[in-house]
């Protein structure tokens, strides 16, 4: 391929904007960890001006408008969820979550298909024995609460239309599905 002469990189997609037109997508060199996020207008097939530049990420949602992406970046300090408003320095990010955990969490985000819920992760290892979970009503501009916080058990949420669904083994050996509305947490 025309990335390296070696073949040595590595190319991931890490979202797809609800519209199919920009792909944020990582490269990586040799298999590292750490990746290069850019930005592709799929119709132009042109790379957008703005890239996140070499670190670990996870959890990146382009936002429906096109105006910017919510991420976690990983650093020595721990998990930190930012925004990036299309067009800014990546060195002027608003960071929103993450300053209260060190690396010894696992954070991301996800953001709503609509634009307008965020919901934030904080996995207490990678063995899933615990995770809380903290949302953001992103339209209203409400702070940042927690949803589930402090249960020892392992919490996965997904957005569907107007609710949150978790996949849960609290209370459940053999796991199930827990809803809430939406509605319900504004």
């Amino acid at each position: 391929h025309t990335l390296s002469e070696k073949h040595s990189i590595t190319v991931s997609i890490q979202d797809i904007s609800a519209d199919g037109t920009l792909l944020a997508y990582g490269l990586c060199e040799g298999g590292e960890d750490e990746i290069v996020v850019q930005f592709l207008q799929v119709d132009t097939k042109e790379n957008f001006f703005d890239i996140l530049p070499r670190g670990r990420y996870f959890g990146i949602s382009i936002t429906p408008d096109h105006a910017g992406v919510f991420y976690t970046f990983y650093n020595e300090t721990g998990s930190h969820v930012r925004y990036n408003r299309y067009g800014t320095e990546v060195s002027q990010d608003m960071e929103l979550f993450g300053k209260e955990y060190g690396p010894e969490k696992i954070i991301f985000a996800t953001l709503s298909e609509d634009g307008h819920h965020l919901l934030i992760h904080v996995l207490y290892g990678s063995s899933g024995t615990q995770t809380d979970v903290y949302y953001k009503n992103i339209q209203k501009e409400t702070p940042i609460v927690p949803l589930i916080y402090h249960i020892p058990s392992f919490f996965m949420g997904t957005f569907g239309e107007d609710a949150l669904f978790f996949e849960t083994n609290w209370k459940a050996p053999h796991k199930r599905i827990l809803t809430v509305s939406l509605q319900e947490l504004d």
